[in-house]
């Protein structure tokens, strides 16, 4: 069965088509997985006019639910017929030609971007009435020819909330047809309801960014994801892309923001499983790419405190490096016994907002350049008792692109290590802003 294109096109899905970002790419991998909800791209368009043209054509194709024959022929109106015969660049790194969009390539940017709007509208459903119908079951498409990972995944029947759908929900790969079916618990019980599979995941590298990505078996890479979820990547944008850009332009607009964000349960554990994702990654390859993260905030008892002595952050928003993490996870540490575990890193943002005490330690009058107002964050814990250090207002290169960066002043956590609460106690030219030890 193939997917139904409703005759009412959900508004979820000319949303979501229509708020993806312009990105140009060289190879479609360069915008990985969930980056492509919240992203448009054609690989090899490097001229955003061009790439601009084809979104409004997909958006139109979405939105009046086009076949496409039409998605086509009006596509060509917008680029002119000499345009796409004639359209030819070249790779500026590599000097290499990049040819006009073949019929293709088209069909593909036109199913993937159609068939995964309509998906989004489908989990917006589905969530909407899992209280009537709160089991899904997975299906099949019309291929000829079904890929037998996808097979073994056929009739599935599992809750709505179930992890599975998280990473299996359709489509699963490039050309995939299958779908999911929602159900009644009757339904659900006559089909028989299954178990929660255990997903097993191997190591996929990405040749465009270098990193190493833990891909479910039977998922194609990037594919990895529910598009349906769309909206907690504004969180992603958040603690990924646009941190450089928050902090410089609006740090007042970036505090509410990250606020917001973690006040919300979904965005929350969005950024949390960024965050553990970055740790893992860190700890498995021991090794850093650079990349720099929104983590959490300041509380606001510590800012106003911070304030009244005058030396007030220029704006809330905790960060942290992969960098940093390498560094608080290194062996040293580790055979002086003195390190944070994994597990701790892993827990970054819910550790940050539940610090047992903060104290400040001051930058002493006349230190170098490199000497900054350090917050100190201390944990209390029959398991994972030390302290986090924070370097205030310290001037950080972010990523702003895959070869370009742009200096930023951030709270960035520097280290962590295990610490008594004595050795706490111990530290010299400390002040108590919060908590107590």
């Amino acid at each position: 069965m193939a997917l139904n294109v409703p005759k009412v096109i959900p508004k979820e899905a000319i949303d979501y088509i229509s708020s993806k970002k312009l990105a140009t790419s060289y190879n479609w991998s360069e915008i990985y997985a969930e980056e492509h909800a919240s992203k448009f791209t054609v690989a090899k368009i490097m001229e955003l006019d061009v790439l601009n043209s084809i979104h409004e054509s997909v958006i139109d194709a979405v939105a009046e639910g086009q076949t496409f024959h039409t998605f086509k022929k009006e596509m060509l109106e917008k680029l002119g017929e000499d345009g796409w015969g004639n359209y030819a660049q070249k790779d500026e790194v590599t000097g290499e030609d990049l040819t006009r969009l073949s019929d293709k390539r088209l069909k593909k940017v036109y199913q993937v971007n159609k068939t995964q709007s309509y998906h989004t509208g489908s989990w917006h459903r589905f969530e909407a009435n899992k209280a009537t119908h709160p089991y899904l079951r997975y299906r099949l498409g019309p291929s000829l020819n079904h890929r037998p990972d996808h097979k073994s995944f056929e009739n599935l029947v599992l809750p709505v909330d179930d992890p599975f759908w998280q990473t299996h929900m359709p489509m699963n790969g490039w050309g995939c047809k299958c779908w999911v079916q929602s159900l009644t618990r009757d339904k659900a019980e006559k089909a028989g309801i299954s178990d929660s599979p255990n997903i097993e995941y191997h190591d996929w590298e990405n040749k465009s960014t270098g990193r190493k990505h833990k891909v479910p078996k039977g998922i194609s890479p990037g594919f990895e994801y529910n598009v349906g979820r769309h909206r907690e990547h504004k969180a992603l944008e958040m603690v990924t892309d646009k941190l450089s850009q928050v902090v410089t332009q609006n740090p007042k607009q970036a505090n509410a923001t990250m606020t917001a964000l973690l006040g919300d349960t979904v965005q929350k554990a969005m950024i949390a499983k960024v965050i553990k994702d970055m740790v893992t990654d860190v700890a498995d390859n021991k090794r850093a790419y650079g990349n720099t993260l929104a983590v959490g905030t300041i509380n606001d008892e510590v800012v106003d405190k911070l304030t009244e002595r005058g030396i007030a952050p220029h704006h809330s928003i905790l960060a942290v490096s992969d960098k940093d993490i390498l560094h608080g996870l290194r062996d040293d540490k580790k055979d002086k016994g003195i390190n944070l575990p994994v597990e701790f890193w892993q827990q970054l943002p819910d550790k940050l907002q539940n610090p047992s005490a903060v104290l400040l330690q001051k930058k002493k009058a006349g230190s170098t350049k490199t000497a900054f107002d350090t917050l100190i964050f201390v944990y209390d814990d029959d398991d994972n008792s030390g302290k986090v250090i924070i370097k205030m207002d310290i001037q950080t290169q972010v990523k702003t692109g895959k070869k370009t960066r742009e200096k930023v002043m951030l709270n960035r956590v520097t280290t962590g290590t295990k610490s008594t609460t004595e050795g706490v106690k111990a530290l010299e030219d400390t002040e108590l802003l919060y908590g107590k030890i």
